[in-house]
């Protein structure tokens, strides 16, 4: 019992945090491709 709300907890922080990381991810590779592109 106390496995499984371990489980659901960490399941339930993993994919937040992966959307999380996946959006600045991108969001510092667009900043990144737009100051290389304007100089």
């Amino acid at each position: 019992m106390i496995k499984m709300a371990v489980e659901m907890i960490s399941s339930g922080i993993a994919y937040p945090a992966f959307a999380v990381v996946f959006i600045v991810g991108t969001l510092l590779a667009y900043t990144v491709i737009s100051l290389i592109g304007s100089s």
